[in-house]
Protein backbone atom coordinates (compact mmCIF):
# COMPACT_ATOMS: atom_id res chain seq x y z
CA UNK A 1 0.00 0.00 0.00
CA UNK A 2 2.60 2.40 1.09
CA UNK A 3 4.39 1.79 -2.59
CA UNK A 4 1.26 2.53 -3.95
CA UNK A 5 1.13 5.86 -2.29
CA UNK A 6 4.20 6.64 -3.68
CA UNK A 7 3.54 5.85 -7.19
CA UNK A 8 0.25 7.53 -6.97
CA UNK A 9 2.30 10.79 -5.83
CA UNK A 10 4.94 10.26 -8.34
CA UNK A 11 2.41 10.03 -10.96
CA UNK A 12 0.42 13.90 -9.89
CA UNK A 13 3.91 14.96 -10.05
CA UNK A 14 4.53 14.38 -13.12
CA UNK A 15 0.99 15.44 -13.92
CA UNK A 16 1.96 18.73 -12.78
CA UNK A 17 4.87 19.57 -14.43
CA UNK A 18 3.26 18.25 -17.48
CA UNK A 19 0.37 20.45 -17.20
CA UNK A 20 3.09 23.31 -16.10
CA UNK A 21 4.80 22.76 -19.29
CA UNK A 22 1.42 22.38 -21.27
CA UNK A 23 0.40 25.98 -20.40
CA UNK A 24 3.22 27.80 -22.31
CA UNK A 25 3.16 24.90 -25.41
CA UNK A 26 -0.78 26.32 -25.63
CA UNK A 27 -0.74 29.40 -25.00
CA UNK A 28 -1.87 29.87 -28.63
CA UNK A 29 -5.19 28.72 -27.85
CA UNK A 30 -8.12 30.36 -26.14
CA UNK A 31 -8.78 30.20 -22.59
CA UNK A 32 -11.71 28.24 -23.36
CA UNK A 33 -10.20 25.90 -25.84
CA UNK A 34 -7.13 25.31 -23.07
CA UNK A 35 -9.64 24.97 -20.33
CA UNK A 36 -11.16 22.15 -22.97
CA UNK A 37 -7.84 20.69 -23.44
CA UNK A 38 -6.73 20.26 -20.13
CA UNK A 39 -10.07 19.05 -19.27
CA UNK A 40 -9.09 15.72 -22.35
CA UNK A 41 -5.63 15.52 -21.03
CA UNK A 42 -6.63 15.13 -16.94
CA UNK A 43 -9.21 12.10 -17.82
CA UNK A 44 -6.62 10.76 -20.23
CA UNK A 45 -4.09 10.40 -17.72
CA UNK A 46 -7.33 9.63 -14.98
CA UNK A 47 -7.80 6.46 -17.41
CA UNK A 48 -4.25 5.26 -17.53
CA UNK A 49 -3.71 4.77 -14.10
CA UNK A 50 -7.61 3.26 -13.11
CA UNK A 51 -9.84 1.99 -15.79
CA UNK A 52 -6.79 1.30 -18.57
CA UNK A 53 -4.65 0.50 -16.34
CA UNK A 54 -7.15 -2.68 -14.61
CA UNK A 55 -7.89 -3.85 -18.15
CA UNK A 56 -4.06 -4.25 -19.52
CA UNK A 57 -0.96 -5.13 -18.39
CA UNK A 58 0.06 -1.32 -19.46
CA UNK A 59 0.26 0.99 -22.48
CA UNK A 60 3.33 1.63 -23.87
CA UNK A 61 4.80 5.36 -23.67
CA UNK A 62 4.42 5.59 -27.34
CA UNK A 63 0.51 5.38 -26.76
CA UNK A 64 0.35 7.57 -23.90
CA UNK A 65 1.97 10.35 -25.53
CA UNK A 66 0.43 9.80 -29.02
CA UNK A 67 -3.37 10.17 -27.15
CA UNK A 68 -2.16 13.64 -25.83
CA UNK A 69 -0.79 14.51 -29.14
CA UNK A 70 -4.35 13.78 -30.57
CA UNK A 71 -5.53 16.10 -27.70
CA UNK A 72 -4.14 18.76 -28.78
CA UNK A 73 -4.89 18.34 -32.42
CA UNK A 74 -8.36 17.76 -31.89
CA UNK A 75 -8.95 21.08 -29.84
CA UNK A 76 -7.62 23.04 -32.26
CA UNK A 77 -9.41 20.97 -35.19
CA UNK A 78 -12.29 21.86 -33.03
CA UNK A 79 -11.27 25.99 -32.95
CA UNK A 80 -10.56 26.09 -36.46
CA UNK A 81 -13.69 24.41 -37.22
CA UNK A 82 -15.81 27.15 -35.84
CA UNK A 83 -13.89 29.60 -37.01
CA UNK A 84 -14.48 29.06 -40.88
CA UNK A 85 -18.24 27.27 -40.13
CA UNK A 86 -21.17 29.09 -41.79
CA UNK A 87 -23.59 27.72 -39.76
CA UNK A 88 -21.90 28.26 -35.94
CA UNK A 89 -21.40 31.75 -37.25
CA UNK A 90 -25.20 31.80 -38.76
CA UNK A 91 -26.04 30.13 -35.21
CA UNK A 92 -23.83 32.72 -32.86
CA UNK A 93 -26.22 35.62 -34.93
CA UNK A 94 -29.11 34.15 -34.37
CA UNK A 95 -28.70 33.52 -30.83
CA UNK A 96 -27.64 37.33 -30.32
CA UNK A 97 -30.37 38.23 -31.84
CA UNK A 98 -32.57 36.08 -29.16
CA UNK A 99 -33.95 33.54 -32.06
CA UNK A 100 -32.53 30.47 -29.74
CA UNK A 101 -34.78 28.21 -32.06
CA UNK A 102 -33.13 28.74 -35.03
CA UNK A 103 -29.74 29.22 -33.67
CA UNK A 104 -30.54 25.46 -32.19
CA UNK A 105 -31.87 24.43 -35.85
CA UNK A 106 -28.39 25.51 -37.56
CA UNK A 107 -25.95 24.05 -35.56
CA UNK A 108 -23.15 22.59 -37.65
CA UNK A 109 -23.10 18.87 -36.66
CA UNK A 110 -18.75 19.48 -36.30
CA UNK A 111 -19.27 22.05 -33.69
CA UNK A 112 -20.56 20.00 -30.74
CA UNK A 113 -18.46 19.84 -27.53
CA UNK A 114 -19.36 16.54 -25.72
CA UNK A 115 -19.58 17.39 -22.10
CA UNK A 116 -18.42 14.00 -20.89
CA UNK A 117 -14.43 14.42 -21.32
CA UNK A 118 -13.96 11.04 -19.98
CA UNK A 119 -15.50 9.55 -23.17
CA UNK A 120 -13.39 11.71 -25.44
CA UNK A 121 -10.82 10.65 -23.87
CA UNK A 122 -11.22 7.17 -24.00
CA UNK A 123 -12.01 7.35 -27.82
CA UNK A 124 -8.38 9.37 -27.95
CA UNK A 125 -6.73 6.92 -26.21
CA UNK A 126 -8.34 4.26 -28.64
CA UNK A 127 -7.22 6.26 -31.65
CA UNK A 128 -4.00 6.37 -30.41
CA UNK A 129 -3.85 2.46 -29.65
CA UNK A 130 -4.83 1.88 -33.49
CA UNK A 131 -1.99 3.77 -34.72
CA UNK A 132 0.42 1.71 -32.72
CA UNK A 133 -1.53 -1.76 -34.48
CA UNK A 134 -4.00 -2.54 -31.41
CA UNK A 135 -7.27 -1.04 -30.03
CA UNK A 136 -10.42 -1.52 -27.61
CA UNK A 137 -13.95 -1.81 -29.15
CA UNK A 138 -16.83 0.20 -28.12
CA UNK A 139 -18.12 -2.27 -25.55
CA UNK A 140 -14.78 -2.59 -24.50
CA UNK A 141 -14.28 1.13 -23.81
CA UNK A 142 -18.55 1.42 -22.56
CA UNK A 143 -17.71 -0.99 -20.10
CA UNK A 144 -14.57 0.49 -19.02
CA UNK A 145 -15.83 3.63 -18.42
CA UNK A 146 -18.45 2.74 -15.41
CA UNK A 147 -15.84 2.60 -13.09
CA UNK A 148 -15.77 6.46 -13.54
CA UNK A 149 -18.11 8.21 -11.65
CA UNK A 150 -19.48 10.96 -14.34
CA UNK A 151 -19.91 7.59 -16.84
CA UNK A 152 -22.05 4.81 -15.51
CA UNK A 153 -24.20 5.21 -17.76
CA UNK A 154 -22.19 5.53 -20.93
CA UNK A 155 -23.67 2.95 -23.32
CA UNK A 156 -21.49 1.99 -26.87
CA UNK A 157 -23.79 3.61 -28.58
CA UNK A 158 -22.47 6.85 -26.86
CA UNK A 159 -19.13 5.65 -27.32
CA UNK A 160 -19.46 5.36 -31.13
CA UNK A 161 -21.02 8.10 -32.05
CA UNK A 162 -18.41 10.82 -30.32
CA UNK A 163 -15.93 8.54 -32.00
CA UNK A 164 -17.35 8.88 -35.25
CA UNK A 165 -17.53 12.66 -33.99
CA UNK A 166 -13.59 13.05 -32.77
CA UNK A 167 -12.55 10.64 -35.85
CA UNK A 168 -13.84 13.54 -38.41
CA UNK A 169 -11.96 16.03 -36.82
CA UNK A 170 -9.16 14.43 -36.66
CA UNK A 171 -9.21 13.37 -39.98
CA UNK A 172 -10.77 16.84 -41.41
CA UNK A 173 -8.00 18.36 -39.89
CA UNK A 174 -5.58 17.20 -41.66
CA UNK A 175 -7.13 17.81 -44.78
CA UNK A 176 -6.35 21.11 -47.24
CA UNK A 177 -9.32 21.65 -49.30
CA UNK A 178 -8.35 24.73 -52.14
CA UNK A 179 -11.76 26.98 -52.33
CA UNK A 180 -12.00 30.36 -54.52
CA UNK A 181 -8.19 30.77 -53.81
CA UNK A 182 -8.24 30.70 -50.78
CA UNK A 183 -8.14 27.55 -48.38
CA UNK A 184 -10.85 25.80 -45.96
CA UNK A 185 -10.49 22.02 -44.26
CA UNK A 186 -14.42 21.46 -43.59
CA UNK A 187 -17.06 20.63 -46.38
CA UNK A 188 -19.29 23.32 -43.82
CA UNK A 189 -17.06 26.04 -44.74
CA UNK A 190 -16.28 25.43 -48.20
CA UNK A 191 -18.33 26.42 -51.91
CA UNK A 192 -19.48 23.55 -53.89
CA UNK A 193 -17.46 22.24 -56.27
CA UNK A 194 -14.17 21.90 -53.94
CA UNK A 195 -11.14 20.34 -55.08
CA UNK A 196 -8.35 18.66 -53.13
CA UNK A 197 -5.18 20.45 -52.93
CA UNK A 198 -2.05 17.76 -54.34
CA UNK A 199 -4.58 15.71 -56.10
CA UNK A 200 -6.12 13.90 -52.97
CA UNK A 201 -9.34 12.55 -52.93
CA UNK A 202 -11.71 12.99 -50.14
CA UNK A 203 -13.38 9.40 -51.20
CA UNK A 204 -9.56 7.70 -51.18
CA UNK A 205 -8.58 9.32 -47.84
CA UNK A 206 -11.89 8.45 -45.98
CA UNK A 207 -11.33 4.82 -46.99
CA UNK A 208 -7.98 4.54 -46.04
CA UNK A 209 -9.02 5.76 -42.36
CA UNK A 210 -11.47 3.18 -42.76
CA UNK A 211 -9.44 0.18 -43.38
CA UNK A 212 -6.89 1.24 -40.52
CA UNK A 213 -9.75 0.93 -38.03
CA UNK A 214 -10.55 -2.52 -39.51
CA UNK A 215 -7.28 -3.39 -39.47
CA UNK A 216 -6.82 -2.60 -35.72
CA UNK A 217 -9.28 -4.90 -34.64
CA UNK A 218 -7.77 -7.86 -35.71
CA UNK A 219 -4.45 -8.36 -33.27
CA UNK A 220 -7.15 -8.57 -29.83
CA UNK A 221 -9.26 -10.54 -32.53
CA UNK A 222 -6.68 -13.16 -32.94
CA UNK A 223 -5.74 -12.72 -29.78
CA UNK A 224 -8.02 -13.80 -28.06
CA UNK A 225 -9.33 -17.11 -30.57
CA UNK A 226 -5.35 -17.72 -30.20
CA UNK A 227 -5.00 -18.00 -33.82
CA UNK A 228 -1.84 -17.90 -35.32
CA UNK A 229 -0.21 -14.74 -37.05
CA UNK A 230 -0.42 -16.04 -40.61
CA UNK A 231 -4.29 -15.99 -40.41
CA UNK A 232 -3.85 -12.41 -38.81
CA UNK A 233 -1.76 -11.63 -42.19
CA UNK A 234 -3.82 -13.10 -44.52
CA UNK A 235 -6.86 -11.01 -42.72
CA UNK A 236 -5.28 -7.61 -43.22
CA UNK A 237 -4.73 -8.74 -46.97
CA UNK A 238 -8.04 -9.53 -47.15
CA UNK A 239 -9.26 -5.92 -46.25
CA UNK A 240 -6.27 -3.74 -47.81
CA UNK A 241 -8.22 -5.39 -50.66
CA UNK A 242 -11.98 -4.88 -50.04
CA UNK A 243 -10.49 -1.43 -49.18
CA UNK A 244 -9.51 -0.70 -52.68
CA UNK A 245 -12.61 -2.45 -54.30
CA UNK A 246 -15.38 -0.67 -51.91
CA UNK A 247 -17.55 -1.60 -49.80
CA UNK A 248 -20.88 -1.24 -48.54
CA UNK A 249 -21.44 0.38 -45.06
CA UNK A 250 -21.01 -2.50 -42.02
CA UNK A 251 -19.63 -2.10 -38.60
CA UNK A 252 -16.02 -2.61 -38.79
CA UNK A 253 -16.24 -5.71 -36.13
CA UNK A 254 -18.52 -7.48 -38.45
CA UNK A 255 -16.05 -6.58 -41.77
CA UNK A 256 -12.91 -7.96 -39.61
CA UNK A 257 -14.68 -11.22 -38.31
CA UNK A 258 -15.69 -11.94 -41.73
CA UNK A 259 -11.92 -11.45 -42.92
CA UNK A 260 -10.76 -13.52 -39.74
CA UNK A 261 -13.03 -16.45 -41.37
CA UNK A 262 -12.33 -16.28 -45.11
CA UNK A 263 -8.51 -16.00 -43.83
CA UNK A 264 -9.09 -19.03 -41.23
CA UNK A 265 -10.14 -21.16 -43.96
CA UNK A 266 -8.07 -20.51 -46.82
CA UNK A 267 -5.07 -21.53 -44.15
CA UNK A 268 -6.80 -24.00 -42.00
CA UNK A 269 -5.24 -26.50 -44.40
CA UNK A 270 -1.95 -25.46 -43.75
CA UNK A 271 -1.68 -24.82 -40.31
CA UNK A 272 -3.22 -28.19 -39.43
CA UNK A 273 -2.25 -31.46 -40.36
CA UNK A 274 -5.02 -34.37 -40.90
CA UNK A 275 -5.27 -37.48 -38.88
CA UNK A 276 -7.05 -40.34 -39.99
CA UNK A 277 -8.27 -39.07 -43.28
CA UNK A 278 -10.00 -36.01 -41.12
CA UNK A 279 -10.94 -32.99 -42.50
CA UNK A 280 -8.84 -29.66 -40.32
CA UNK A 281 -11.78 -28.25 -37.85
CA UNK A 282 -13.71 -25.08 -39.14
CA UNK A 283 -13.27 -22.18 -37.09
CA UNK A 284 -16.33 -21.86 -34.49
CA UNK A 285 -18.20 -18.72 -35.23
CA UNK A 286 -20.11 -18.77 -32.10
CA UNK A 287 -16.67 -18.03 -30.36
CA UNK A 288 -15.67 -15.48 -33.31
CA UNK A 289 -18.96 -13.32 -33.12
CA UNK A 290 -18.54 -13.50 -29.27
CA UNK A 291 -15.02 -12.67 -29.61
CA UNK A 292 -16.15 -9.39 -32.05
CA UNK A 293 -19.35 -8.41 -30.03
CA UNK A 294 -21.66 -8.89 -33.01
CA UNK A 295 -24.07 -11.55 -33.84
CA UNK A 296 -23.09 -14.81 -35.25
CA UNK A 297 -26.41 -14.56 -38.07
CA UNK A 298 -24.28 -10.83 -39.17
CA UNK A 299 -21.35 -12.34 -39.82
CA UNK A 300 -22.43 -14.95 -41.95
CA UNK A 301 -24.76 -12.38 -43.74
CA UNK A 302 -21.62 -10.33 -44.05
CA UNK A 303 -20.19 -12.69 -45.46
CA UNK A 304 -22.56 -12.82 -48.51
CA UNK A 305 -22.74 -9.49 -49.15
CA UNK A 306 -19.18 -8.61 -49.27
CA UNK A 307 -16.25 -9.13 -52.27
CA UNK A 308 -14.69 -11.97 -52.89
CA UNK A 309 -11.50 -11.90 -50.81
CA UNK A 310 -8.59 -11.34 -53.14
CA UNK A 311 -5.25 -13.14 -54.06
CA UNK A 312 -3.34 -13.59 -51.77
CA UNK A 313 0.23 -12.33 -51.98
CA UNK A 314 3.23 -14.45 -52.29
CA UNK A 315 4.00 -15.05 -48.80
CA UNK A 316 6.98 -17.59 -47.46
CA UNK A 317 5.36 -20.70 -46.51
CA UNK A 318 4.49 -20.76 -42.62
CA UNK A 319 4.97 -23.62 -40.09
CA UNK A 320 3.14 -27.17 -40.94
CA UNK A 321 1.06 -27.35 -37.64
CA UNK A 322 0.39 -25.12 -34.87
CA UNK A 323 -1.96 -25.41 -31.49
CA UNK A 324 -5.51 -24.46 -30.61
Amino acid sequence: RAGARVGDKNLAQAAALANSGAESEHSDLGKVEQKRLKGYNDKIASLLSHQFSQAHTGMSREVQDAAHSLADKLVRSQAEHDTHCEKVQLSEQLKKAGDADGAQRCKCRLSQKPKNHAVVAAVLLMHAEREHGTTHQFQEVATLLQGDAQSRDVSMADVGKIEKLVRELLSLGAIRREVDGGFGKYPCAAEPGFKLKDGETAAGDARSSTMTQHKSLLPNLCGRLQLHYMIQRRASQILDGWGSEGIRTLRPQTVAAAAVHFAYEEKKGVLFSSEAGQAPPSLDLGRLAKQAGVEKGTILRAMTELPVPPPEEQQQAGPSRVLE
